[in-house]
């Protein structure tokens, strides 16, 4: 992305980018100068590209995720039906939700 195409595109927003200053360990460091050497993206689009990924893989704070959600309210769960489970799984099964919620 060209200079002007970055200037446009933070002048669309309400307010100037942030500044951020950290310290990279040496690996790091080397690792990020070949990143933006192999794709030709400036040093702060690929750490833009890493935190954007970061936080998309992260629950929002507060909220279960889906499989959170399911395991709290008993949708999900794990059976041992012992060594027999391949013979018999279905009584096993039967068994283990009759103890959890009674016989209907």
């Amino acid at each position: 992305m060209k200079t002007a195409e970055r200037k446009a595109r933070y002048d669309a927003q309400d307010r100037p980018p942030e500044r951020v200053t950290v310290r990279l360990k040496p690996e790091l460091a080397r690792q990020l100068d070949a990143e933006r050497r192999a794709t030709g993206l400036t040093v702060t689009e690929v750490i833009e590209q890493a935190l954007t990924g970061h936080f998309a893989r992260q629950p929002r704070r507060g909220r279960l995720t889906l499989i959170q959600a399911l395991q709290k309210h008993g949708v999900i769960g794990a059976v041992d039906l012992g060594p027999d489970a391949s013979v018999d799984y279905k009584s096993g099964v039967r068994q283990a939700i009759d103890t959890k919620h009674g016989h209907r």
